[in-house]
């Protein structure tokens, strides 16, 4: 369960949930590595473990947030993936009108944009 179910730098992973223990979350993270390295699978771990209602780092699997986030429909939890070659800016547009709204269920409204890097210019700006 949570960060356990990654096999990968234990630094970053300390790092990270630190931040939550601490309640000291940076306002993004860019989180990169190559193709197949499961820098996708931290950054959702990670968002899961910011949105559990234990808040002790990790997420607990038991609480409601939890529950939705392996269920794939919590509220406050945005993934966007790119759509042929990019991140469209389309896509870009709907998250600032997103971030703009109160969270649903907690206190934070968590984004994944895996692929950030195929953003468009327009939508990177």
């Amino acid at each position: 369960m949570g960060f356990a179910s990654f096999i990968g730098n234990e630094l970053i992973v300390k790092s990270l949930q630190d931040s939550i223990r601490g309640n000291n979350l940076f306002h993004a993270y860019l989180l990169q590595g190559p193709p197949g390295s499961g820098t996708g699978r931290l950054a959702e771990l990670f968002a899961q473990a910011i949105l559990c209602e234990r808040g002790d780092g990790d997420a607990c699997g038991a609480c409601i947030a939890c529950h939705k986030m392996e269920h794939d429909n919590h509220e406050d939890f945005v993934l966007y993936e790119k759509e042929k070659n990019s991140v469209k800016d389309e896509v870009i547009g709907q998250l600032q009108e997103r971030i703009q709204k109160k969270p649903y269920h907690g206190s934070r409204t968590v984004v994944v944009i895996h692929d950030a890097h195929t953003l468009t210019p327009r939508a990177q700006a």
